[in-house]
Formats: structure tokens, C-alpha cells, sequence
């Protein structure tokens, strides 16, 4: 895999860059307030993708890998032409080794532990690995996302109900399922055309909303949003960092 040059290209300790990644908006309701329409649930996570977000991905043969809760999970996202673009575990099938992002040039992925080399798409074309590389679906919108279908990937805001009302605020609970270390923030929005903004949220029913991101435990957990009172609708968006490698 390609290391950091210097302290400077990869300042933080993990030698990984946040990047933004959006997944999903579920279609819930609570008293006077309008939500979006999930696009996660039934067990697949529907990975976000901005081209705007991954240069890499600008270009024919581009390739990323990222992970969603900080390394357990990697997924490899391969761009073959302007309209059709790979999803893949890139976890060698051989020994378990993690394998390169796709090399435009070689015209190969290879894997650095025992020489197994692998097609654009996945597919093995050099032992000793002998089974391709798992693939995950994917859909491209012809603009700039790219979704990519993710197994056991579960996210969706299952409820949102409010939880207390004062004279000043409402405050809304949100119920969802987490990925083990994932990390989530809230967005919220008064309507469709506004962009979105970072709403600040406690994980507890009295605390103060403070905090700005949430670590997956693996669990369903909740998020408690406050809003003005006066507010009768907006649309509410969970979020899902990525990371890049």
C-alpha cells in the first residue's frame, strides 16, 4: 500500500484523512416535522460516494480504498470507464493480506505479501490466489455519486420522536442502528433547497447538546437534537464518516 511520504502529507496519527461521506436519510416522522427518504436498509448500506470528494475517482482508472469504522472494514472503489465503476473487498483471497489500489499503468491490482495480481473488476489473473476478490455492487447517477452497496452496512434513522418540549426548544430523539466504531454526525436542513448544516446533539434525554460526533458501538443508539420550538418541519440527515486510505 502507498505509505505517507512525510509527517506533513499525513498529519494525523493515523496516517488517514477524513473525508466526508454521506449515507442515508430515513423516512420517519414526528409531530409537525418532514423527513427524506432512507437509502439504506434490509441489512445493505448504500455508500455515498461524492466524485467531488475523491479526486481520484475523476478519472478513468482511478481507485480508492477507504473504511467506515477505522479500519475494520476496508472497500475498494475502482472507476473503468466514465459510467461503469467496481466495488470490492480489496482483502486478498489468498493469505488475507490487504492488496494496492488498482494501478492504472500495471493495469493490475496486486498484492504485496505473495505476488496475487487481480483484474480492474476484481477478478484474480495471477496466483497464488486462485478466488477473485469479493465484489459489492454499485450505481453510478451519471453527475457525481457513486453508491456502492456495502453487506451488512445497516444505516437508517428507525424513529424520531420528540422527547421533551419546552417554551424555547423541542428536542427530537433519533433511534438508529451503528456499525462498531463508525463515527456519525447530524445534519439538519429547514428544507430541501437549504444546505445542510452539523447539528450538535446529546447522547443522553437531559444532557446538554454539545456534542458533534458519535462512535458507533454496534448497537442501536440515540441522538438528542434540539430544535426552537417554533420550528414545524426540516429534514434530518445521519452521516457516516469516511475514511481514506
Amino acid at each position: 500500500m502507498n505509505q505517507c511520504r512525510t509527517t506533513t502529507d499525513c498529519p494525523l496519527t493515523t496516517r488517514r484523512s477524513w473525508l466526508r461521506g454521506l449515507l442515508s436519510l430515513a423516512s420517519v416522522s414526528a409531530p409537525g416535522f418532514w423527513l427524506g427518504q432512507a437509502e439504506a436498509g434490509n441489512g445493505l448500506g448504500g455508500v455515498r460516494l461524492r466524485l467531488s470528494e475523491f479526486p481520484a475517482l475523476q478519472s478513468d482508472g482511478g481507485s480508492v480504498i477507504f473504511t467506515f469504522n477505522q479500519g475494520v472494514t476496508a472497500v475498494m472503489v475502482n472507476r473503468e470507464s466514465s459510467t461503469t465503476f467496481h466495488g470490492m473487498s480489496p482483502v486478498c483471497t489468498h493469505a488475507g493480506c490487504q492488496v494496492d489500489k488498482y494501478n492504472s499503468l500495471a493495469d493490475e491490482i496486486s498484492c504485496g505479501c505473495h505476488g496475487s495480481t487481480f483484474s480492474i473488476d476484481g477478478r484474480v489473473t495471477g496466483g497464488p490466489a486462485e478466488e477473485d476478490l469479493p465484489s459489492f455492487a454499485t450505481s453510478f447517477d451519471g453527475v457525481d455519486a457513486v453508491t456502492v452497496q456495502v453487506p451488512g452496512l445497516d444505516v437508517s434513522i428507525r424513529s424520531i420522536a420528540v422527547h421533551s418540549l419546552t417554551v424555547t426548544t423541542r428536542r427530537l430523539r433519533l433511534t438508529f442502528p451503528t456499525t462498531e466504531l463508525g463515527r456519525y454526525r447530524v445534519l439538519y436542513t429547514p428544507d430541501l433547497t437549504s444546505i445542510p448544516q452539523q447539528a450538535n446533539f446529546s447522547t443522553t434525554p437531559g444532557g446538554a447538546a454539545t456534542q458533534n460526533l458519535l462512535t458507533g458501538n454496534g448497537n442501536v443508539m440515540n441522538a438528542y437534537v434540539d430544535v426552537p420550538a417554533g420550528t414545524t418541519r426540516g429534514f434530518l440527515t445521519l452521516r457516516l464518516l469516511l475514511t481514506e486510505y
